[in-house]
């Protein structure tokens, strides 16, 4: 009997091909796809119980140091500050928790209209170039003059390129760079009427969000936009990440019906690539 327990075990199919034997296929490819489910559950919940665990453990370690003795309010000061910290960092992996939740569920509804995508990019650079420049950092866009105009959710494009530009900043060193490149993709014109409806609704903008930062492995980059997956665990939970930024990114640019992809090599840096459908009207 295959159960939760036993999703390994396969019906082994007869030689002889018939619908029997293709029924049987179909029911192992389900059994697959369930096991697969199950272990990404299972990992989900073991990540989130220690990424939650960690700030937990820190705070109640400072708290016991601190009851030992009397201490200085420098001291206590010094322990609160630590402590609202951990608080905040805990608040910012349930909040992503409750946001990939009801992205799961289909709770998350899109204020979708008519928007110029250019308008949203040239303010989240405005906004994270004062982040850049506190660390000499050089932050630019290419290709920003022209208007864009998509239908989709304003400020969840927003929360996007935020996510994809302080990551950048995370991980590249003083003096470096990270870059926004704006270019618009066009299919081949056509003569056709339903070729050229085809044409328009495929037609797309690819934003570029490259870096000189430390890079990524080109064994983690496939794992890279899974939830709580970090290239390095200690740096990443040094610099407040939560682990789930890049899967919220993901989450955003597939419920425009788009596709991200990261290109990166170790030390040189990386560039996270979004392709999302223009606007049909």
């Amino acid at each position: 009997m295959i159960t939760s327990q036993n999703l390994n075990q396969r019906i082994n199919p007869p030689k002889v091909r018939d619908e029997i034997s293709r029924l049987i296929e179909t029911f192992n490819e389900m059994i697959s796809r369930l096991d697969q489910s199950f272990r990404q559950m299972k990992q989900f919940s073991s990540d989130a119980s220690h990424e939650l665990k960690t700030p937990l453990t820190i705070l109640k370690g400072e708290i016991e140091v601190m009851l030992r003795r009397e201490r200085t309010s420098n001291e206590y000061q010094q322990t609160l500050t630590s402590n609202l910290e951990e608080i905040n960092r805990m608040s910012q992996i349930v909040e992503d928790l409750l946001t990939l939740s009801k992205a799961d569920t289909g709770e998350i509804k899109l204020n979708k209209e008519k928007i110029n995508l250019i308008e949203v990019l040239n303010g989240v650079i405005a906004q994270m170039d004062r982040m850049a420049r506190s660390k000499n950092l050089h932050l630019s866009a290419s290709n920003h003059h022209e208007d864009i105009h998509l239908f989709a959710d304003a400020l969840r494009l927003r929360e996007l390129f935020i996510n994809l530009i302080e990551n950048g900043i995370k991980y590249t060193e003083e003096g470096g760079s990270i870059r926004v490149i704006i270019e618009k993709e066009f299919l081949p014109p056509v003569t056709d009427q339903s070729d050229r409806a085809e044409r328009e609704r495929r037609e797309s903008v690819k934003i570029i969000v490259s870096d000189t930062g430390i890079g990524i492995a080109k064994e983690d980059q496939e794992r890279i936009f899974d939830r709580f997956f970090r290239v390095d665990k200690a740096r990443s939970r040094e610099q407040g990440g939560s682990g789930l930024g890049l899967s919220i990114c993901k989450w955003i640019v597939e419920a425009h019906q788009g596709e991200i992809e990261v290109e990166s090599e170790l030390g040189k840096g990386s560039s996270f690539t979004v392709r999302l459908p223009l606007c049909p009207f």
